[in-house]
């Protein structure tokens, strides 16, 4: 099913001339689906089972089987009976025997050549089970199993990197199409007050001068709407790569950045966050450094191992024969524990070195969550700022208007009043959607689950 809602969604984004609208929440669903990185960790969870799967099957019996075969052209062997006769050292014997196959040799079908080898086939099967092999299987399905972990921990990282990546993106353009809207309520603005200048100027109320900074100004605003166009279409393109599907022109976002109430849980400072999957990722670490160890002691220690085998062979005569046997082998190390020692040391050290990363990583983990949280305050303080700010610049703005169309003041003064408008309004959306990401990163990393 959920293949099917992606598909149509796919269709459904396909259609040209239609209008598409997206908000946060399909955004991420639609990633955490059908992002190609995420797919190739989940992929990488399969073939990590598949792994388990292999070393399970070394609890079991290894059973084989071999079938020989031949046909020559001519006998490898053949022995004539005359030479059979004349091998005999016995003189009275040797003339009994001739006697005896001149008599009776030719009627009881005896040839005077015999061959042998010519053809022949043998088939048999063999199976042997290991007993004590230093817990090599053991450890070797353990830490298969740590792999499982392992890779589930890593999808679990990817995809929780993925969406705050996808919502930054989404951010990023809402923030870019709020400031082109800004910008468009500012050139309309301008437009209007260029028929005043217009007629201003023809009357002699105004100068030329005033005509060229208002001309001015509207280049420089058009000039920013076409730098915002581009940059809109690239962070589009950008999100829609993240998500999987294809860029359309007519792609729309539903989300709005003008609420600035982002509230998460999570914000008691008495609050005990989870283990992050980093963490859990560096403990297995450590385990699957310790079973390395003790695989290596394993391959120094004695192994037993039994078995059985049985075969069928019609290989000299015409008639074929069968036969079977058990046996057992002990394999007892001797000369090989002074390689083995030194590949025991190594894997001590390497879980040392585990050891010494899971608690160097956590202490940066630690670190990080912290800084989330300094970040989601300052994030949250800058937003005020800013709202206090957008208050005073529309305030100045009316202000300026006023006395503008009063007479009071010239045009360079509405025009600056404007731009001070135009920037604390930008300042505001960038505070938002910091704000917004920051709150959401400092939830993602105390749940230390993915932010979906």
């Amino acid at each position: 099913m959920k293949r099917l809602d992606i598909f149509l969604l796919c269709c459904l984004l396909a259609v040209s001339g239609a209008s598409q609208t997206l908000s946060l929440d399909s955004c991420l669903h639609i990633a955490s689906r059908n992002n190609l990185l995420l797919r190739n960790a989940r992929l990488d969870v399969e073939k990590a089972k598949d792994v388990r799967q292999q070393a399970l099957s070394n609890y079991f019996p290894r059973v084989s089987g071999q079938a020989v075969g031949y046909y020559a052209l001519h006998p490898l062997i053949e022995i004539g009976a005359q030479d059979l006769i004349n091998g005999v050292n016995n003189e009275n014997a040797r003339q009994n025997l001739q006697t005896l196959y001149d008599d009776y040799g030719q009627s009881l079908g005896l040839d005077n050549l015999f061959s042998f080898f010519r053809r022949g086939f043998s088939v048999g099967a063999t199976a042997i089970q290991p007993l004590c092999l230093g817990g090599q299987i053991v450890n070797g399905n353990r830490l298969a199993r740590i792999g499982v972990e392992a890779a589930e921990l890593e999808v679990e990282i990817k995809e929780r990197d993925l969406l705050l990546s996808v919502e930054e993106s989404y951010w990023l353009v809402i923030a870019l199409q709020d400031k082109q809207q800004t910008l468009d309520a500012v050139l309309a603005l301008l437009d209007t007050l260029s028929g005043n200048v217009d007629a201003a100027v023809s009357a002699g109320l105004a100068t030329t001068n005033d005509r060229l900074q208002l001309r001015l100004r509207q280049n420089e605003i058009e000039a920013k709407q076409l730098q915002l166009n581009s940059g809109i279409r690239l962070a589009k393109q950008a999100l829609c790569q993240s998500l999987g599907i294809n860029y359309s022109d007519s792609l729309m976002l539903s989300d709005d950045i003008s609420d600035p109430g982002t509230t998460y849980p999570f914000t008691d400072s008495t609050y005990q966050p989870e283990p992050r999957p980093e963490q859990r990722l560096l403990a297995l670490q450590v385990k699957a450094a310790n079973l390395k160890k003790d695989i290596e002691i394993g391959k120094a220690m004695p192994q037993l191992m039994v078995g059985g085998t049985y075969a069928y062979n019609h290989l000299l005569f015409d008639r074929g024969s069968g036969n079977g046997m058990l046996f057992a082998t002990l394999q007892v190390p001797l000369t090989q524990w002074w390689e083995s020692s030194f590949r025991i040391k190594e894997q001590r050290r390497a879980r040392e070195q585990a050891e010494n990363e899971q608690k160097h990583y956590t202490q940066l983990m630690e670190l990080e969550l912290m800084q989330a949280g300094q970040e989601a305050e300052t994030a949250e303080k800058q937003a005020a700022l800013c709202q206090t700010a957008i208050d005073a610049a529309e305030e100045n703005l009316h202000l300026a208007t006023a006395n503008y169309g009063a007479g009071l003041c010239p045009v360079s003064d509405l025009l600056q009043a404007q731009t001070l408008y135009m920037q604390a309004k930008n300042d505001l959306t960038d505070a938002r959607i910091r704000l917004r990401i920051a709150c959401r990163r400092r939830a993602a990393l105390q749940r230390g689950l993915s932010a979906d």
